[in-house]
């Protein structure tokens, strides 16, 4: 079992803190009011992964074998599709009245998530 990364942690915590109505929910918790938690594990390259991902990509498309090809078409599928998802479920959550928390890759990766008492 490995040790879990200090993103995991911090989002373990947070997800703990929002549901018993610490910090932010403090004055808000006794209503009893639901938290939507969101948490979104998407893929989301740097600059330098785009590029590892484009000569994995590349190694998979030459191989000149179905199997890889399928592999190769799926990933790239996948890291734009699944971007696109998650941003498009973000901003409607945002206009979502009540308590949330939010927190995705691309979020965490900017030391930042969403926690919202109420709107």
């Amino acid at each position: 079992m490995r040790a879990p990364t200090w993103r995991e942690l911090v989002l373990l915590v947070a997800t703990f803190a929002a549901a018993a109505g610490i910090g932010r929910f403090q004055d808000t918790a006794p209503t009893g009011e639901p938290v939507l938690v969101y948490l979104a594990n998407e893929t989301r390259p740097s600059a330098q992964g785009w590029r590892n991902l484009e000569v994995v990509l590349g190694w998979l498309r030459a191989a000149n074998d179905e199997r890889a090809t399928e592999v190769a078409e799926s990933l790239a599928a996948d890291s734009t599709a699944f971007a696109a998802a998650v941003d498009g479920e973000v901003a409607a959550l945002e206009q979502r009245p009540g308590r949330l928390f939010l927190a995705t890759n691309a979020s965490l990766a900017q030391n930042h998530v969403l926690v919202r008492a109420a709107l």
